[in-house]
């Protein structure tokens, strides 16, 4: 246990009850909150499936939009038991990725917040899985967010999809190295993985 933790008591991010370290959960919400579903209904999106690892709801949802609108780096340790808990699960579903991308964040977004969220979310996640499970996925940066983009919190279901038409490019060295032809490639984003399998546009 850290110092701190003794001058200010860590607590459940939802309920707010005394837990043993920063990050932890009390047993009663991360059991409400941790869900794994996939979702297979993803037709026209060029998806083989997404997996989608607890409710957004509740100390969940707080997390993220603090990570995400408020700079609160270290509210991703609040993730960290979601992802975990996934990681040891991994050998009941079929992930195998050749690579891990990381949907980024702006130029303009990630210089006022100087990070990309994702990455402090998954990529330590990532090099865990890799090392535990023996796995070889390797995190590549692939994509560029182009920023001409709504805000998708204030945005509904059609509306969002919507939004994301084209906002994002391959960069041009990845292109050129053609190295994500016929991969099977992991997207990473705060709310869910999405696998596309046999990866053939890089547009």
């Amino acid at each position: 246990m850290h110092w701190r933790d003794f001058l200010f008591p860590p607590t459940c991010p939802s309920c707010g009850a005394e837990v043993w370290q920063t990050g932890e959960w009390c047993k009663t919400c991360f059991e409400e909150l941790y869900d794994v579903r996939k979702i297979t209904d993803l037709e026209g999106q060029d998806l083989a499936y997404a997996y989608v690892l607890g409710h957004y709801d509740k100390g969940l949802k707080r997390i993220l939009r603090d990570l995400k609108f408020q700079g609160k780096k270290e509210r991703a340790l609040g993730a960290a038991p979601f992802l975990y808990s996934f990681m040891f699960a991994l050998p009941t579903y079929d992930l195998a990725p050749d690579y891990v991308i990381p949907i980024p964040v702006s130029d303009a977004k990630r210089e006022i917040r100087g990070y990309n969220q994702v990455d402090i979310i998954f990529k330590q996640w990532i090099r865990k899985v890799a090392t535990n499970h023996n796995k070889t996925w390797q995190w590549l940066e692939a994509l560029h967010k182009v920023d001409s983009t709504q805000a998708m919190f204030a945005l509904g279901r059609t509306e969002r999809h919507e939004n994301m038409k084209h906002a994002f490019t391959t960069l041009s060295s990845i292109l050129t190295q053609g190295i994500l032809k016929d991969k099977s490639v992991l997207l990473v984003e705060q709310k869910c993985l999405r696998l596309i399998q046999n990866f053939k546009r890089c547009a």
